[in-house]
């Protein structure tokens, strides 16, 4: 097993939920390292993150799960508002800045194949009440 993986004090679990297009996220303060068997793949992305901001990404096998882990930086602020309270024993007074983990479980290939056909009979369905085009002008 490969050392433990530094992990972020602040981390966001997203899990899915019962409807297929939908996940639930935690916000947990971790206070150990979670052990992470290998990482599989990783890599940097500062462009083109949905959060607007450099993300350091990883595949990590933990066991027979796939964990796919984002880390970024966030602003004293931001923790506030994912993790409340707690985070100001966390941080210290003239700490602005810290990184948070948001870390996506990966679903087997059953599941993913549920997942994906979902998602292809929802758009499916979009298409069908798809309103026509507006008229051009000219």
């Amino acid at each position: 097993m490969n050392e433990n993986h530094e992990q972020g004090k602040f981390v966001i679990q997203v899990r899915q939920d019962s409807d297929p297009l939908a996940v639930v996220l935690t916000p947990v303060v971790r206070t150990a390292c979670v052990p992470c068997d290998e990482v599989l793949a990783e890599g940097y992305d500062p462009h083109n993150s949905p959060l607007r901001r450099p993300v350091w990404w990883r595949v990590e096998r933990r066991g027979d799960r796939k964990v796919y882990c984002s880390d970024y930086i966030a602003t004293r602020e931001e923790i506030h508002a994912h993790f409340g309270e707690r985070t100001d024993s966390l941080l210290r007074p003239d700490q602005q800045r810290a990184r948070v983990t948001i870390e996506t479980e990966l679903p087997d290939n059953e599941t993913m194949e549920a997942l994906m056909s979902a998602t292809r009979a929802y758009l499916a369905e979009g298409e069908e009440g798809a309103s026509p085009a507006p008229p051009s002008e000219g």
